[in-house]
């Protein structure tokens, strides 16, 4: 990668990366507990005919975490899986648009995503739901997810202006290149 090439990720240093990192470090502590909760669960039932009592609901909440908790992460380090089937005929200027163009749309789908989580956070806040078994509140988990998504949609933007600020970059240099000829 030349050193005028944009990184297409977020440093982490700026609040955004830092946030992401903490909710990549829940997804991992939630996976961490899913694998031990697993473990404890299948030992105990097969082994002392004992299971633990809703390990389903623990592993359906630390799920959401998992799943919600990854995704900042994953979008600010610009590691989403992407199709290169029309990215290796562009290159530059181009490309750089339409990571731009892409990411802004990323921004819309995630900030719409995150609209409606929130509103069924809020309602799931406002009737106090719970898991069946062991009546753990769901909201908190709901409001984690909402919060992950929004976080998304931040770095998506992010992402956008950086694509959008390397082709300015780009365009300053070959105009300052074509006047020093």
């Amino acid at each position: 990668m030349s050193t005028d090439e944009p990184q297409n990720q977020i440093q982490e240093t700026t609040w955004v990366g830092t946030a992401c990192r903490v909710t990549g470090w829940c997804a991992a502590a939630a996976l961490a507990a899913i694998m031990l909760l697993m473990l404890c669960d299948v030992t105990g039932r097969y082994v002392f005919n004992a299971p633990v009592p809703g390990a389903g609901e623990l592993i359906e909440l630390a799920m959401g975490v998992v799943v919600f908790g990854a995704l900042p992460l994953v979008t600010v380090q610009n590691k989403h899986i992407q199709l290169d089937y029309f990215s290796r005929a562009i290159r530059g200027r181009v490309q750089s648009a339409v990571n731009a163009l892409i990411a802004l749309i990323n921004t819309g789908v995630m900030a719409v995503l995150a609209w409606r989580i929130l509103d069924k956070a809020l309602t799931v806040y406002q009737y106090g739901d719970s898991t069946p078994f062991l009546r753990i509140p769901v909201a908190p988990v709901a409001f984690f997810i909402a919060a992950c998504a929004v976080l998304a949609a931040i770095a998506f933007l992010f992402l956008s202006a950086q694509s959008l600020r390397s082709i300015f970059r780009s365009q300053a240099k070959a105009h300052h290149n074509a006047q020093g000829a």
